[in-house]
């Protein structure tokens, strides 16, 4: 059992950089799950030389486990991996896991003026992720005209990074949305019934 100081150490630990923090939403929200180096590069989109050594200091303090698998090449030949985990064993385990899975990177007010800037957005819903409701159909659901595709790609590259998931969303048209509303798609009245926040309703969905 650590002493006070020694956890009080540990803490001030975790949330000392860009990096660490990132790593920390990506490997608690898939702790069920073991990670490369690369794959954890990737998905989080930063140098693998400092990936590495964070994970180093994450693995030191135990919060972060790790293993050694075998994989089969296309030569046929064996090489082998560490691949890494999150330790539910580490002492802060549980409330940790519930901070990262309520916390947001950005604020709704933040993304949506973000999103507002690449095209004619009427519609922004928030679920999932979100707002930690697993039973959604989607994590974003956006209906908008005249849309900037490599803008909106480029930025749900950089939220996925900062949240450490890839993002379930949906894009439609107004036309799309309001013919598939008014024939009451079974999509469509799940996401609007499901758990959500409509950060920009330019239908005037609340008032219906």
């Amino acid at each position: 059992m650590k002493s006070f100081k020694e956890q009080v150490k540990v803490l001030e630990r975790l949330f000392d950089n860009k990096i660490k923090v990132r790593l920390l939403r990506m490997f608690l929200r898939n702790f069920d799950k073991f990670f490369k180096i690369s794959d954890v590069t990737k998905m989080i989109n930063c140098h693998p030389r400092s990936v590495k050594r964070e994970i180093d200091i994450l693995k030191n303090i135990k919060l972060l486990r790790s293993k050694v698998i075998k994989e089969k090449s296309k030569s046929g030949r064996t090489k082998k991996w560490i691949v890494y985990g999150a330790n539910p064993s580490f002492n802060f385990y549980e409330e940790l896991r519930n901070l990262v899975l309520k916390s947001s990177p950005v604020s709704f007010k933040e993304l949506a003026t973000k999103i507002a800037s690449m095209g004619r957005v009427k519609l922004l819903i928030l679920s999932g992720i979100f707002l930690n409701y697993e039973n959604a159909r989607a994590d974003m659901f956006l209906v908008v005209d005249h849309l900037k595709e490599n803008k909106l790609k480029n930025f749900i590259k950089n939220l996925e990074s900062e949240m450490g998931r890839e993002l379930n969303y949906v894009i439609m048209t107004s036309k799309e949305f309001d013919y598939r509303y008014k024939m009451f798609d079974n999509f469509i009245r799940d996401i609007l019934e499901g758990k959500n926040v409509k950060v920009i309703d330019k239908f005037g969905l609340e008032q219906s």
